[in-house]
């Protein structure tokens, strides 16, 4: 077990709900039920504060999502589905797993996050894309009246 103090600069976890925490690291072998499957969405701006879906299986809501260091509380929709917060993180993919009294029980996901400025291009593109595609459907569908 180390402890790590709470502070969003510490490694390799940051806590934001107590002063400290130990964290122990997930074995393969353990006898435990908790994984991960998905993450949606399963990236996103770097600036955080997205809400972000979890589903798996055995998850309640005394679990923390860990961004890579930092560590969010989650809520639990069912214990298939758990909702938290992606915390402000550099650009990047890193790990996201879940952490319960202080130990890994899960697996772990990639989750990405890119510069502000391209996740708005890359919605804008999607964007201008689907309205192109409704126009094309709109106009053939004109043309076969």
């Amino acid at each position: 077990w180390v402890r790590h103090a709470v502070t969003y600069t510490s490694m390799p976890f940051v806590v934001a709900t107590k002063p400290a925490v130990a964290i122990k690291q997930f074995a393969a072998d353990a006898a435990c039920d908790v994984a991960i499957s998905a993450s949606f969405p399963s990236r996103c701006a770097d600036t955080g504060n997205v809400p972000v879906l979890i589903k798996g299986r055995s998850l309640d809501s005394s679990m923390l999502a860990v961004f890579d260091t930092i560590a969010v509380p989650c809520e639990a929709t069912s214990s298939t589905e758990l909702v938290c917060t992606a915390p402000p993180h550099a650009e990047g993919t890193v790990d996201l797993q879940l952490v319960k009294d202080g130990a890994v029980v899960s697996n772990k996901l990639a989750f990405r996050y890119e510069h502000s400025a391209d996740v708005l291009q890359g919605l804008f593109y999607n964007l201008l894309r689907r309205v192109h595609h409704l126009e094309d459907m709109l106009h053939s569908s004109a043309g076969g009246a």
